[in-house]
């Protein structure tokens, strides 16, 4: 049904609403008690303007930021995840590592055991597969770094077009 304009005799109106019919309101220019008409005799009453909205606009530099800021948010976040949290394949560094921290003794037994196994193989095919995927994990992680920056940098490309339309231009 909408909102009426109940206007008084200082000239002030006041903005009121089916659910106030019969009743009273104050005025809010001279506090005077006013009868609010029936239901069915609120229709001749001028119809209320809609409060106008401040527009709130969305920019391309507006855009721009938050599809950035999100590209970069997510891509560091999975990148991080490759490197932080999924287990690292020991590389022939790190096992020279283990080796020279070891216990000679320990060191001594395990060459006689495998001087005496007749261990000579080569990598196996998991062993293979393995590696292979922590070289592409790692790769997918330097990419999605990558992405990271180039999204970062349209974020603040955004940010600063979208600032550089909320300022009025000098002529």
């Amino acid at each position: 049904m909408g909102s009426y304009r109940l206007g008084c005799r200082c000239g002030a109106a006041v903005e009121i609403g089916p659910g106030l019919a019969g009743g009273q309101v104050d005025c809010p220019g001279c506090g005077d008690s006013l009868e609010v008409p029936s239901l069915r005799e609120l229709s001749r009453l001028p119809r209320a303007t809609p409060a106008a909205r401040p527009k709130t606009t969305w920019t391309l530099g507006h855009a721009l930021a938050a599809g950035g800021a999100v590209t970069a948010l997510l891509s560091w976040a999975v990148a991080g995840f490759l490197v932080l949290v999924s287990p690292a394949t020991p590389s022939s560094e790190m096992i020279r590592r283990a080796v020279r921290s070891a216990p000679l003794e320990d060191l001594l037994k395990a060459r006689e055991f495998f001087s005496t196994s007749g261990v000579d193989r080569g990598i196996t095919l998991e062993e293979a597969r393995v590696q292979l995927f922590n070289t592409r994990r790692r790769g997918v992680a330097i990419a999605l770094g990558t992405l990271g920056g180039v999204g970062a940098a349209v974020a603040l490309g955004g940010l600063v077009l979208a600032a550089r339309g909320s300022r009025p231009r000098s002529t």
